[in-house]
Parts: structure tokens; C-alpha cells; sequence
């Protein structure tokens, strides 16, 4: 989900599932003065993650981290023109891994 924050910022909140690139996309057509993106995030798809980080440097966006970014958040976390997490956030990497691929396993 996509919130204005304060006209400068974009709120993401939930996962980086089907779409959600597109929805980044739309809301900075509304908010063509926002330079930041504020994101909290458990993760979802890679190759949505990955979209998203394409995002965000075409528009040379800034991103900061108030609580979570795991998983595919943390490629769009590092896309950002300049990169800040709060002192209390939780950044969190992993290797992918393939739908019905067991733990141990890289696809």
C-alpha cells in the first residue's frame, strides 16, 4: 500500500507482491514533488523487489527505513539515491529462494 506522506515522501507498507511497482509508479504521478520513499516491508517477490528498485532509481528517489525491510524490500532499500534507517529499524537479507524449493536449495 502506498500512502502520501508529507507531499516529499511516499509511505510503502506491505509486501512486494504483483504490482507493486506499478502502484509506485501511479502514486508519484500524483506526487511528482515527492523525492522519498519511507518503506516497511517483510519482502514478497524478488522480481518484484527488483522492479520496484528500478523505480526508484529512475526517479533517483531516496529511501529510509522507520521499522522492517527483508527480503526483496532490501533490493529497493539499496536502489535509493541515498539510503537512512532509524536507529530502532530491522533490515533483514537472505538468499532467494524458488516457490516449492526446499530451505536448503538456491534456485
Amino acid at each position: 500500500m502506498l500512502t502520501q506522506r508529507d507531499g516529499r515522501a511516499l509511505l510503502f507498507t506491505g509486501g512486494m507482491n504483483d504490482g507493486a511497482a506499478d502502484a509506485l509508479e501511479a502514486a508519484l504521478r500524483k506526487a511528482p514533488q515527492a523525492t522519498a520513499v519511507v518503506l516497511n516491508s517483510e519482502g514478497g517477490w524478488l522480481r518484484e523487489g527488483a522492479l520496484v528498485a528500478d523505480v526508484i532509481r529512475r526517479h533517483r528517489l531516496r529511501t529510509y527505513v522507520e521499522r522492517t525491510c527483508a527480503s526483496a524490500c532490501t533490493i529497493a532499500f539499496l536502489a535509493g539515491e541515498d539510503r537512512a534507517a532509524a536507529p530502532s529499524a530491522r533490515i533483514g537479507f537472505h538468499r532467494p529462494r524458488a516457490v516449492g524449493a526446499e530451505h536448503d536449495q538456491t534456485p
